[in-house]
């Protein structure tokens, strides 16, 4: 029984993980980031997690509520390049 729990929590942290590296090499990538190798690994990894968020999540609830981080980087990188001219 323990050992199920330890493989269940190693499994959510390795996809929050997954999740947080997508979100901070889309913050570096910009919007470049579909042609990157590493932004796709990290999108397939995080697909997983991401479909059960959306599932386990109420219908009330909008997807881009649920998975602002994209809309918080890209909001970000507005600002970054704003201040950089």
């Amino acid at each position: 029984m323990l050992l199920a729990v330890v493989i269940a929590k190693s499994l959510i942290e390795l996809s929050l993980m997954f999740i947080v590296g997508r979100f901070l090499l889309g913050l570096l990538a910009g919007p470049n980031r579909d042609n990157n190798v590493f932004w796709q690994l990290l999108d397939v990894a995080s697909k997983p997690a991401l479909w059960i968020t959306r599932k386990i999540s109420p219908r009330l609830i909008l997807d881009t509520h649920t998975f602002g981080h994209q809309q918080l980087a890209d909001h970000c990188l507005g600002f970054c390049g704003a201040n950089e001219n």
